[in-house]
């Protein structure tokens, strides 16, 4: 399998790959995390604010796509992070909690547990896929 995350570096740009995607926030939950989800803004602003670099100068990353996932992930582990669908029914509901779950062991951040599926795909898991894009 072949992914397609590469992307060329301009003459005019540093080795430097950053997205503002990359940073979480996602209600506060991020601060539960033991490191800190928005350090690559932090270091970013650093480097802008320094002169260094500005959003030219820096290489933007695609989003992982399924197929970019599947090259290392297998889709048994890809299924248990997504599903993303609203039911009445009870054993719906706590299917969609049982994927936040397993996203919230992953991630170390319990209280995602409690957290939408829909809501974890969005706020959480889309800032992966564009770090893993870089």
């Amino acid at each position: 399998m072949e992914t397609n995350l590469y992307i060329n570096i301009k003459e005019t740009q540093w080795p430097i790959v950053y997205r503002p995607e990359y940073n979480v926030r996602f209600f506060g939950l991020e601060k539960l995390h033991p490191f800190d989800a928005g350090k690559w803004g932090k270091v970013f602003q650093h480097l802008k604010k320094a002169g260094l670099i500005d959003e030219d100068t820096v290489t933007k990353p695609n989003e992982a796509s399924k197929e970019d996932l599947l090259v290392v992930h297998t889709k048994k582990y890809l299924r248990s992070l997504q599903v993303c669908f609203f039911a009445i029914a009870p054993p719906f509901i706590l299917e969609v909690f049982q994927y936040s779950l397993n996203v919230a062991r992953i991630a170390e951040v319990p209280p995602l547990v409690l957290v939408p599926n829909c809501l974890v795909q969005s706020g959480y898991l889309k800032p992966m896929r564009f770090q893993t894009g870089g």
